[in-house]
Formats: structure tokens, sequence, C-alpha cells
């Protein structure tokens, strides 16, 4: 199994409630902020035993995290889930041209 790293070149706002990325390898994909939200690892979310989460929860910021990880800060809920570029590329949706 190769070791390959995918990294985002864009990211870019789908909606209120999504954002799109395009990956080192050209593939464009959309990450949907409640589900997101709702695989947070946090320490915060780790705790929780059900993770209730708005379905119209949006970002305040996302933003590069060392370079592995973005950061996303959620309105509601959750404020500091770091996310790894492959844990994103697992949970987001392909989009097709």
């Amino acid at each position: 199994m190769d070791d390959i790293i995918f990294y985002p070149v864009k990211i870019s706002q789908n909606s209120r409630y999504s954002f799109e990325i395009e990956w080192s390898d050209h593939k464009k994909q959309v990450v949907n902020l409640s589900f997101l939200q709702k695989n947070c690892e946090c320490k915060i979310c780790e705790l929780k035993e059900t993770k209730l989460v708005d379905p119209l929860v949006m970002a305040t910021k996302i933003s590069t995290y060392g370079r592995y990880a973005l950061k996303v800060e959620f309105t509601a809920g959750c404020k500091s889930g770091i996310f790894s570029f492959s844990k994103l590329r697992s949970l987001a949706v392909d989009l097709y041209e």
C-alpha cells in the first residue's frame, strides 16, 4: 500500500452548510459541516455519549493546521475540530464534473 498523502490545493465555500475541497490529485469533494462535526474526534466530543449536531451548523472559520489538517470553528457545539487531510478525504463526498 502506498503512503501517498493528498493535500488540498483549493478550499471554497459551497453553501452556508458545506465547503468544497480540490485535492492535489485534482479530485474534487464536498464536505457537509454537520456531518463533519458529528465525526469530530476532539477530546470534548470524545467524552460526549451522544453527539447532537445542529443540521444547520455553519463554520465561522476554516484554516490549515500545520501541514496535515484543517481546523474548523463551528457556529454551535464543538468549536475546535481538527481534521487530518486523510480523515477529511474519507468523510467527503466526490463531485463529478
